[in-house]
């Protein structure tokens, strides 16, 4: 049995900095012939999984995926899955999977790796699932879960746990300031000082000057 599915789009760009001014967005990735033939190709690929079927358990799973500059799909993850059905979360990444490749982004005319969030909604034909929050909105509350734990990690100097986290974090929302200066203080931490600065320099450049002491202090020659 297909499963009914809604396929609801919410693109944000990570990987590379491009906040600088000199820099223009001309494309989005996007799969081959829109959104329209994704949905056609998700139709007919995915399926219900039986077990979730046989327990009525329905959700959405919200994805995130880098599509790289070739187009390729790699780094698929589940940010998080539908409550109590691993299944449906194991049928959403083989689909993507299955992708073929997209059409890359481009910035100033050329191709660029970026992370997309893909929710996939496992819906019962004839049923609805209601929610108060927006997809952008809940995809802007896993990131927040997701640095809260990063800060909690370090707090108990979990700090390779705690540059995963962050990094999850990032995925999403790769402008935020908390998150960046964060993971470079752990990667310092850890004594990795160029992937520190690398992320340090990354505050500076979308004109943030909450890491300039550190860059001026570590950071330079």
């Amino acid at each position: 049995m297909k499963t009914t599915l809604y396929i609801f789009l919410f693109f944000l760009f990570a990987g590379n900095c491009f906040a600088q001014e000199d820099t223009t967005l001309n494309r989005d990735t996007e799969f081959p012939g829109g959104d329209q033939e994704m949905r056609k190709f998700i139709s007919k690929n995915m399926y219900y999984p039986t077990s979730a079927r046989e327990q009525a358990l329905e959700g959405r799973c919200y994805l995130n995926f880098l599509v790289n500059e070739s187009g390729e799909i790699s780094d698929i993850k589940v940010m998080k899955g539908v409550p109590g059905c691993y299944d449906c979360d194991n049928e959403a990444v083989r689909v993507i999977k299955l992708m073929p490749k997209w059409n890359p982004a481009l910035i100033d005319g050329k191709p660029i790796k970026v992370y997309h969030n893909l929710p996939l909604t496992f819906l019962i034909s004839g049923r609805t699932i209601n929610h108060k929050l927006s997809i952008e909105e809940i995809y802007g509350k896993i990131a927040n879960d997701y640095y809260n734990i990063g800060v909690k990690n370090t707090t108990n100097n979990e700090l390779s746990l705690a540059a995963q986290n962050f990094h999850y974090c990032l995925r999403i929302n790769p402008k935020d300031i908390d998150a960046l200066y964060n993971l470079g203080t752990v990667y310092f931490k850890l004594n990795e000082k160029e992937k520190a600065c690398e992320i340090w320099s990354r505050i500076k450049a979308l004109e943030k000057p909450d890491a300039d002491d550190l860059i001026k202090q570590y950071c330079t020659n």
